[in-house]
């Protein structure tokens, strides 16, 4: 039986490092939200929710999901894309 692998390690400030999932998780930002934007930017669907930001786009788009998970107003995206999600 192979040895384990490595834990993966997360650069703390660095979301290109993280799944979508640590990403919702840690800053309460909805998935189909991160999808959405994924998406808007060409990563072709569907978007695994446990792939890397990094592996998926740009340093400079990684850096713009930080940028926006610390300036949107996450309530009112989880009530936007609740509300989305319903409406289905």
């Amino acid at each position: 039986r192979p040895p384990p692998p490595p834990p993966r390690m997360r650069e703390e400030g660095y979301l290109g490092d993280s799944t979508l999932l640590e990403i919702s998780t840690d800053y309460g930002v909805p998935i189909p939200y991160l999808a959405d934007v994924l998406a808007g930017w060409g990563v072709p669907v569907p978007i695994d929710p446990r792939a890397r930001l990094g592996d998926m786009v740009t340093g400079e788009q990684a850096f713009a999901v930080l940028e926006a998970v610390h300036t949107l107003d996450v309530s009112g995206l989880h009530a936007r894309y609740s509300e989305e999600c319903m409406a289905d």
